[in-house]
């Protein structure tokens, strides 16, 4: 499994924003968590239903980062929870109706603590390398990711600084998936970062 998580700062406007997300999903890009961090002054419900309405659903399935009334008002097909809300799989299924739903963990306590949720589907965890996203943020590295994961039977997806040159690095650790986000968000060619990203003998599919 490969996510895509978005990051409007990263662009010069919505426009390229949305053009960006077009071409990842024409390129090959099966999920796509929408996320708006730190974006206060943007019309975040209109353009996620700009970018719902331009790609298919079936061919790209859209991951909403937190936010309950975006998730319901597209219909989206996942719900991601940030490691501090505290609301639950169950409450975020009920609400929503969303089909798959992810979990941000950092810690063992983290983990730990959320496998008692049955009705969460998968963690994300990191960060696992120096990212662009957290220059200065700690990095958990290879090994304690793959001990960490041992502490739940739940599919984990890797984050943070996972490029070209580690992606391997991560799929042979244990990881059921991988996130991105500069990979995409600044690549010059998606369809080849993709192809060298990309786990080819992914066995879990959402």
């Amino acid at each position: 499994m490969l996510i895509y998580v978005t990051d409007i700062n990263k662009f010069s406007n919505e426009k390229v924003f949305i053009e960006n997300i077009i071409s990842a999903s024409e390129c090959g890009v099966k999920y796509l968590q929408l996320r708006f961090n730190n974006s206060k002054d943007l019309d975040s419900k209109k353009i996620s239903s700009i970018i719902s309405d331009k790609l298919d659903n079936q061919k790209t399935k859209i991951i909403v980062n937190g936010d309950i009334d975006i998730s319901t008002n597209i219909k989206s097909f996942g719900f991601h929870i940030s490691s501090k809300n505290k609301i639950s799989g169950e409450e975020v299924k009920d609400k929503t109706k969303v089909s798959w739903v992810s979990k941000a963990v950092h810690t063992e306590d983290d983990i730990i603590t959320s496998n008692k949720d049955d009705m969460i589907d998968s963690y994300i965890l990191g960060t696992l390398f120096k990212s662009n996203s957290h220059p200065g943020g700690n990095f958990i590295g290879i090994e304690k990711f793959k001990r960490l994961i041992k502490l739940t039977t739940k599919p984990v997806i890797a984050i943070g600084g996972i490029d070209e040159k580690n992606a391997n690095l991560v799929h042979k650790s244990g990881a059921s998936g991988i996130a991105v986000i500069s990979a995409i968000a600044y690549s010059k060619n998606i369809s080849t970062t993709l192809d060298l990203i990309n786990n080819k003998n992914d066995k879990y599919i959402p």
